[in-house]
């Protein structure tokens, strides 16, 4: 089976009118790992160089970071470096897979597992009402 790798470079840049004296982030940059996917290398880069950085997952399995810039400046530059390899997807033939209403009910009684994660979006929204 054959990877494709990805050299991705995210770069945002905050300009200010005037001097910012502390400046407070929470950035969602670093690649998941996943099955199919896996983060061989990350890194940031932020000018000025923060004062704090701290990592944590959230709830959803990404990876966060907050950085705190604690000297006065007028212009913040963020830029994420990675390298990710993807491995192909494997599409299972339509007929192998079970119906659209079985998911549904595994969803609305089954919550454990994966189960549990797509139960979390079966819920009505004022533009998606329940069926």
């Amino acid at each position: 089976m054959r990877k494709l790798l990805f050299e991705i470079v995210h770069s945002t840049t905050h300009d200010y009118v005037g001097d910012v004296s502390v400046s407070h982030h929470l950035l969602r940059l670093t690649p998941r790992q996943c099955p199919r996917q896996h983060c061989l290398a990350h890194e940031l880069a932020i000018v000025p160089e923060p004062g704090t950085v701290t990592f944590r997952l959230d709830y959803f399995g990404n990876s966060t970071h907050f950085v705190g810039v604690e000297t006065p400046h007028k212009q913040l530059v963020i830029t994420s470096l990675s390298r990710v390899a993807i491995s192909p997807a494997f599409v299972p033939d339509p007929t192998e897979t079970p119906p659209w209403e079985l998911v549904r009910a595994r969803c609305r009684d089954d919550h454990s597992g994966g189960a549990l994660e797509a139960h979390e979006f079966t819920y009505p929204s004022p533009l998606v009402p329940a069926p």
